[in-house]
């Protein structure tokens, strides 16, 4: 997650340097430096003022030196960071379908999907007579979100309910398969 941060726009939670840095984000509270794989919560280096409060380093963020079992989150601001970076300088990486064989090429190939990112609902539309059998929604950590099943090849609309996010959809006919990945703002 900490590299993918990086890849998304993101600074380490320190700025790179002490107290006078920042990591342009503004609810991450300053660091003088990296946890260096320390857990402490309590660890307060620079005094803040994040909503009228000073608090302690961030040893929970990603984007921290801290050991894995202790980082658990982004905050809000640097998800707002990472949401604008890949809207607007990697849109490319929201519309990448995974193809397995070239059954699942031609099936991908016959699909329109949009809009993508969205703010939650999707269009999906089939361009052949290969029938859209069942949709499956994934969140990031791959826990089945929503499943739907077709009747026809009329076009589906699919409300994405879940908070903003990466969603993986994946959609089945009766011999083929393709996953795209769906960015909800």
């Amino acid at each position: 997650m900490h590299e993918i941060g990086h890849f998304l726009g993101l600074r380490h939670t320190w700025g790179d340097g002490d107290c006078s840095f920042d990591d342009f984000v503004y609810d991450t509270p300053g660091s003088d430096a990296a946890s260096q794989y320390n857990c402490n919560k309590t660890r307060n280096t620079c005094l803040d003022d994040i909503y009228g409060i000073d608090l302690p380093d961030m040893v929970e963020n990603y984007m921290d030196y801290s050991s894995g079992n202790c980082q658990n989150s982004f905050t809000v601001g640097k998800a707002a960071v990472m949401q604008y970076v890949l809207h607007y300088y990697r849109p490319n990486l929201s519309d990448m379908k995974v193809i397995e064989n070239y059954a699942d090429y031609k099936f991908s190939q016959n699909i329109e999907f949009y809009p993508n990112p969205t703010t939650g609902k999707i269009t999906i539309t089939s361009k052949s007579d290969n029938n859209i059998i069942k949709i499956n929604v994934r969140d990031i950590t791959g826990k089945l979100f929503k499943s739907i099943y077709s009747i026809d090849n009329s076009t589906i609309i699919l409300d994405i309910v879940g908070s903003k996010g990466v969603y993986f959809m994946e959609l089945l006919s009766n011999n083929s398969r393709a996953i795209y990945r769906v960015v909800k703002l």
